[in-house]
């Protein structure tokens, strides 16, 4: 961390008695405008089956890695395809817009000509 940064963390329990907590890590820095807020890493508690969580960490630890890092990796290969998908959504609609676009002839008409 640099000099002149400060890191800020916020705790946001679960609601209704849940055990789900987020601790949403901040890092504070001074600019022209005065202090700026960038979102560092959300620290996200799950309540998942202890032979669920067991069974995972065999894994990584096969994989040589965490449980930490595979859930990390799985909500960042999500991410990745939510936008990748998007990506391609968008260009679809492009082209199709492109496609099917026709030329209408000149406008020698206003809005109000259609009015009267």
């Amino acid at each position: 961390m640099e000099s002149g940064e400060w890191v800020y963390e916020r705790r946001i329990e679960g609601m209704r008695g849940t055990r789900q907590s987020l601790i949403l890590l901040y890092r504070l820095t001074h600019s022209p405008h005065g202090l700026r807020y960038t979102l560092i890493m959300v620290n996200l508690t799950l309540a998942v089956d202890d032979e669920v969580v067991k069974k995972v960490r065999r894994i990584a630890l096969e994989r040589e890695t965490t449980l930490t890092a595979m859930v990390r990796d799985y909500l960042n290969q999500i991410a990745e395809a939510v936008d990748a998908r998007k990506l391609q959504d968008s260009a679809a609609l492009k082209d199709a817009f492109q496609q099917l676009s026709k030329p209408m002839g000149k406008r020698d008409w206003s809005r109000d000509d259609l009015y009267e």
